[in-house]
């Protein structure tokens, strides 16, 4: 099937956080500048894929997507959810000037002597009926080490982990930038996973402005 754009699900989140916007063509762009956003649907057979981008100053892209299981508004509104409780508050946070406490951590960070701003979502999980999320203890610390041993050349950085468990069969994603963090896959390797009869998944997006 076609993307859909569904900017208009974009639209109400921004309303719902009294976030003023206006549109151009499919961005939709907060206090009238940069970053904008807009999001798309994938659908597949039976699910689909809702993506997300933020157009940053000098045309970089912000890229996220999220699974929506479902077809048609059954599929986007549950990759809404998904973008909700993973990405979209640390966006807010970090770009539009609505802080939520209770679902961003705000830090200071100090990268090689750089200082940065670190917008630090909620863990975002995700499970079967009946299976419980395991979550090591050391994650945070380790994926904290990880990025402070990275050198960033941008005054905006962002980094989001993935782990997911299929019936004890392990999935590790991470990425810099959009980009294959191998260091980050490396780091989540090393962590005690627990495994599970059914599905589940952990998921962190972080956003870094340097100050």
């Amino acid at each position: 099937m076609e993307p859909l754009d569904i900017k208009e699900y974009i639209c109400e989140l921004l309303q719902g956080h009294d976030v003023p916007f206006h549109i151009e063509n499919e961005w939709v762009v907060p206090y009238g500048e940069l970053p904008a956003i807009r999001s798309t649907w994938f659908q597949k057979e039976t699910s689909g894929v809702f993506e997300v981008e933020v157009l940053l100053d000098g045309g970089r892209i912000i890229n996220e997507c999220f699974s929506g299981v479902g077809v048609s508004k059954e599929g986007i509104l549950n990759g809404l959810e998904n973008f909700c409780a993973n990405s979209f508050h640390v966006l807010l946070s970090s770009f539009w000037n609505k802080h939520d406490p209770n679902q961003v951590e705000i830090e200071n960070w100090s990268l090689h002597g750089i200082h940065y701003k670190a917008y630090i979502g909620n863990l975002g999980t995700r499970a079967t009926e009946g299976v419980e999320v395991s979550v090591p203890k050391a994650l945070f610390e380790s994926l904290e080490k990880a990025i402070k041993n990275e050198v960033l050349a941008s005054e905006i950085s962002w980094f989001r982990v993935f782990f997911g468990s299929v019936s004890g069969e392990f999935t590790f994603e991470a990425l810099k930038e959009n980009e294959v963090w191998e260091k980050g896959i490396s780091m989540l390797r090393e962590l005690p996973w627990g495994k599970s009869e059914g599905y589940y998944s952990v998921r962190q997006f972080i956003v870094l402005r340097k100050v």
